[in-house]
């Protein structure tokens, strides 16, 4: 009998190729891997394929693999070649983890790796876990934790404090000691579950559930989860948990390279920070430029066959709105100072009415703005004359936040758009601000407002250069796009968003 599996993994790295190698090996089978999609035949007796296939039950779900089917299929010849190398791999895998939860028995991950973890008690002294001083190591770092005091880990992302969770939210991320815990703090989904629990084991942010916020008279709303990489982690919690104890915090201290961290938009996600999960020969070549976020688009623009149009917008960078791989259409030059802004609404009678009027109930800005030409400095400009925040970055992230906040189904119009000569015209969006300010709307529904009109004149641009047959999709980057709000408003508006593995920043 033959099956033929077919499976969607948008992943640009060896670690599913990898894995059906490992499940497959002994039988006789065949791979085919054509950019996102790897079909997978496989012939044994009708049991032996029911083995498999309960096997496959047993794999560490991927977060890139996003849709699988199986059918029979016909004879074929194999003709597969398995590399001779591939990455690998320390993290947790159900092979392990299970292995201890149910027979307590010690056992490498699918890539023959144990532990990546060295342990201190001082901070100073690190000690190398392995299947000889695990037990002991493990027996004494709950004795150190029980007592509310802290150790030290170090993996090859860095060095970390970790100590029980006291109901504070000062660290980094908290790490739950069962899956079960996590009801007890977060509101957690099926979807976001499945993410935390996946192979990569990602940082996510996840909503305080409403009693716990209320018990603890919580101002946040929202904070960094993952759960144990490592098998060592995995069963300090799982211990842990038997007492009765729910959380670890931790805190990074010294960093060797960013922790994969996600953002979850309904059924889908966005990478925000770590290279781990791309091809190590990529991520050498991305580090060793000069200008290493270039670099990561272009990476990001050769991900994609179709006529692409990237939508760089950050908060680090100037905006680019990326044509062919090379051509940036966007020209958006800002001011750097209140009283240009000023001038140029006294340049024509309505705008200088407008001023009038706007001086009469609320305090004009005199200062210097650290402004780069992109959205989020547009944003901080029109935080400041919110009064969001007196510092100018601030005022911008309290915007961003107010709209991720919000529950509007649909904001106030702001004007977004293009002057004469093709570029932004940031006068037209601070007139619409400054009249929805005398209108009496509040900052909020403003800050939402001007979230949904950005998505909207993305969208307009992108629809203008489809329509002249000058790009098929649009690829997302930059890290703008953390905020929640304008991610969402993004994929509802334009429909041809494609994701990747690739991060937002560098």
């Amino acid at each position: 009998m033959i099956l033929e599996f077919k499976f969607n993994y948008i992943g640009d790295n060896d670690v599913f190729e990898y894995l059906l190698n490992f499940y497959a090996k002994d039988y006789i089978y065949d791979i085919l891997i054509n950019d996102e999609e790897y079909i997978l035949k496989i012939k044994a007796d009708p049991d032996k394929l029911n083995d498999f296939c309960n096997s496959l039950n047993n794999m560490s779900h991927s977060i890139f693999l996003t849709g699988f089917e199986v059918k029979e299929g016909d004879d074929f010849k194999p003709l597969y070649k398995q590399k001779e190398i591939f990455e690998k791999y320390t993290l947790l895998s159900f092979l392990n983890s299970n292995a201890y939860a149910k027979e307590n028995i010690l056992l490498e991950n699918e890539w023959g790796q144990f532990c990546d973890i060295s342990l201190s008690f001082d901070g100073k002294n690190f000690e190398k876990i392995d299947k000889n001083n695990f037990h002991s190591l493990l027996s004494k770092t709950l004795d150190i934790i029980k007592k509310d005091e802290k150790i030290w880990i170090k993996n090859h992302k860095g060095i970390y404090t970790i100590h029980l969770f006291d109901k504070e939210f000062k660290e980094d991320f908290l790490m739950p000691c069962d899956i079960k815990a996590i009801s007890f703090v977060f509101v957690c989904s099926n979807e976001q579950l499945k993410f935390l629990a996946s192979f990569e084991k990602p940082l996510m942010a996840l909503k305080l559930n409403a009693l716990f916020r209320q018990k603890y008279d919580l101002k946040i709303d929202k904070f960094l989860l993952k759960l144990a990489e490592d098998i060592f982690l995995f069963a300090l919690g799982y211990e842990l948990f038997k007492e009765n104890f729910h959380f670890l915090s931790f805190k990074k201290v010294e960093n060797f390279i960013d922790d994969f961290k996600i953002l979850n938009v309904k059924d889908k996600f966005v990478v925000l920070e770590g290279f781990e999960f791309i091809h190590s020969k990529i991520r050498a070549l991305i580090f060793s430029k000069n200008d290493k976020n270039m670099a990561r688009i272009s990476y990001l623009a050769s991900r994609f066959k179709q006529k692409s149009f990237i939508l760089e917008l950050s908060k680090e960078y100037d905006d680019i709105l990326l044509l062919d791989k090379e051509i940036n259409l966007l020209k958006i030059t800002l001011p750097n100072h209140s009283k240009k802004i000023y001038s140029e609404l006294e340049n024509d009678l309505t705008g200088k009415r407008l001023l009038d009027n706007f001086q009469k109930e609320f305090k004009l800005l005199d200062e210097e703005f650290e402004s780069k030409n992109n959205f989020f400095s547009l944003l901080c400009i029109i935080g400041r004359m919110l009064n969001l925040n007196q510092d100018f970055k601030k005022a911008g992230l309290v915007l961003l936040q107010l709209s991720d906040q919000s529950r509007l189904a649909k904001g106030v119009k702001i004007d977004f758009k293009l002057n004469d000569n093709k570029e932004f015209d940031y006068i037209k969006t601070l007139r619409s601000i400054m009249s929805f300010m005398l209108a009496g709307v509040s900052a909020q529904d403003i800050s939402y407002g001007v979230i949904e009109s950005l998505s909207y004149f993305l969208r307009d641009f992108y629809d203008e250069l489809k329509q002249k047959d000058k790009t098929q999709v649009v690829l997302i980057s930059g890290s703008l796009f953390e905020h929640k709000s304008l991610l969402e408003n993004v994929f509802k508006h334009i429909k041809d968003c494609r994701l990747s593995n690739v991060p937002l920043r560098v």
